[in-house]
């Protein structure tokens, strides 16, 4: 099982692929090294893009995870690149008329 590195809050464990519906198993250690594993499921934008368009949602827009420059000074980026890498959450923007 993949073990943590120095400065790293995440790991994925498993995925397989980026195919609707797959799961993706991630760990997300604390500041002590203690861990707690996340199973997600992919899907694609298209589908998101079809369930807000079917939910009377429009303007639908995707915020990419970004790092305060905070953050960025506390724990350098070396720290955040598995989150920006593996994006295991998502942010949604979208109206409703």
């Amino acid at each position: 099982m993949p073990h943590r590195t120095e400065n790293q809050p995440i790991r994925s464990l498993y995925y397989a692929g980026f195919n609707n519906g797959k799961p993706v198993v991630y760990r997300f250690y604390d500041e002590k090294g203690s861990a707690i594993e996340v199973t997600n499921f992919h899907l694609d934008k298209s589908l998101h893009a079809e369930a807000f368009e079917i939910a009377g949602l429009h303007g639908l827009k995707w915020h990419c995870p970004r790092v305060s420059p905070e953050g960025l000074e506390e724990f350098g980026e070396s720290y955040w690149a598995d989150i920006l890498k593996y994006e295991p959450a998502i942010v949604l923007e979208a109206q409703n008329p």
